[in-house]
């Protein structure tokens, strides 16, 4: 899994796909997963991960990945998203 996240205005007219870090905890081990660093690959819509993400998907279960926080890494700056669970839309 290569994260990215999708965000869009409030009509949902404009939408921007980024590449994003995932850092949580699994199994009392702290986990950071890592985009994509191919510029032709986006990467998995972490914030519909809702409908998409099947278990069998990544050894972290779904309940536990919606949990982890998403990053995104400006030029300048860190952006934390916060939950990927409260993202989903």
């Amino acid at each position: 899994m290569h994260p990215s996240i999708t965000l869009s205005d409030k009509k949902n007219i404009k939408r921007e796909k980024y590449k994003c870090f995932l850092v949580g905890k699994f199994k009392n081990k702290k986990i950071i997963i890592l985009p994509s660093f191919l510029a032709t690959t986006e990467g998995t819509t972490v914030n519909s991960l809702d409908y998409e993400y099947q278990d069998y998907f990544s050894i972290i279960p779904k309940k536990n990945i919606l949990n982890f926080d998403v990053f995104i890494v400006g030029e300048n700056e860190t952006y934390n998203f916060g939950k990927i669970k409260k993202l989903i839309h």
